[in-house]
């Protein structure tokens, strides 16, 4: 999805993920743990937009969400190998498939960024 964090919502109504995956954190936290079904999982790979948020942790724990971090600055190349492998074999043979849903040209109008 490709929005800024005020459209989240607009943008994301009747999706119900069991999982977000969020490199840019800031205002994006909390529109993005709303759409967040019972037990998902709220991952963060990086922040982008600002390390600190405002996070109401009532709706995390009644929920029951789960928060993780992406600690790929502390693997080793072996390890990040034998965590990467069963990921494309599954994306190579069909078990992960990736929804295109739109392309959207970026403001300079140069290559398309995927909507997903």
């Amino acid at each position: 999805m490709v929005c800024d964090a005020a459209s989240l919502s607009d943008e994301a109504a009747g999706v119900r993920p069991t999982a977000v995956i969020d490199a840019i954190v800031g205002a994006f936290v909390a529109p993005a743990l709303a759409l967040l079904g019972p037990y998902g999982r709220y991952v963060v790979l990086g922040t982008s937009a600002g390390a600190d948020v405002q996070l109401n942790w009532q709706a995390v724990y009644r929920s029951h969400l789960r928060a993780l971090g992406y600690s790929g600055m502390i693997l080793s190349s072996d390890d990040r190998r034998r965590s990467l492998q069963p990921v494309l074999l599954a994306l190579a043979d069909g078990r992960i498939r990736i929804s295109v849903t739109r392309i959207l040209p970026p403001a300079g109008g140069r290559d398309p960024r995927l909507r997903v």
